[in-house]
């Protein structure tokens, strides 16, 4: 169901930062109002919410101790800021570059899960973060959102946000059955 609601994948060959297709397609946008919908809107978005309604509560409990045995509690702590820092800036800055996101899809919550899985599945089917957040907001906004990471955190913050996000993405994967890959950059 969700994969209907995915744009067809026009793809670059050149790799993103932290590996992965680029997509420069338009936005999933309904997928994309659908997550902002589910963690809280635009300004308020709460990775933990929109994760909690993905996947349950007791699963990202579980998810985010493993994380933190994974990365240790500061990275991971580092991870949701960012998260929810990128979602909100990629409200904001979609706005600027005049793209929209229409009405949410109305998903159920592990289909938009599922969605997000697909979002980020290159076409051997792994998980990437950059190729999720490009089909999220279109290249060249998830680029200006990657900078201001850059800017307001630091050049390490958002190549931590994109190994654990790899990881979180490839773990909620196996969660929803969507079983995509895990990258070689987590």
């Amino acid at each position: 169901m969700a994969v209907g609601l995915l744009a067809a994948a026009p793809a670059s060959p050149a790799a993103s930062r932290y590996g992965g297709p680029v997509y420069l397609g338009p936005p999933t946008a309904g997928v994309t109002a659908e997550l902002y919908h589910v963690g809280g809107e635009a300004g308020g978005f709460s990775s933990i919410r929109a994760l909690n309604a993905m996947a349950g509560e007791p699963a990202v409990t579980a998810e985010f101790a493993k994380l933190r045995g994974q990365y240790g509690d500061a990275a991971v702590d580092a991870f949701v800021k960012t998260f929810d820092y990128a979602v909100n800036d990629g409200w904001t800055r979609a706005g600027q570059k005049n793209v929209t996101f229409g009405a949410p899809a109305t998903l159920s919550n592990d289909a938009l899960g599922i969605a997000l899985v697909t979002a980020g599945s290159a076409d051997d089917g792994t998980f990437w973060t950059g190729l999720m957040l490009d089909k999220l907001l279109t290249h060249p906004v998830s680029t200006l959102v990657a900078s201001d990471i850059d800017t307001r955190y630091g050049g390490d913050a958002d190549a931590r946000f994109h190994r654990i996000a790899n990881q979180l993405f490839y773990d909620l994967s196996l969660t929803l059955h969507a079983n995509a890959k895990l990258a070689a950059y987590h």
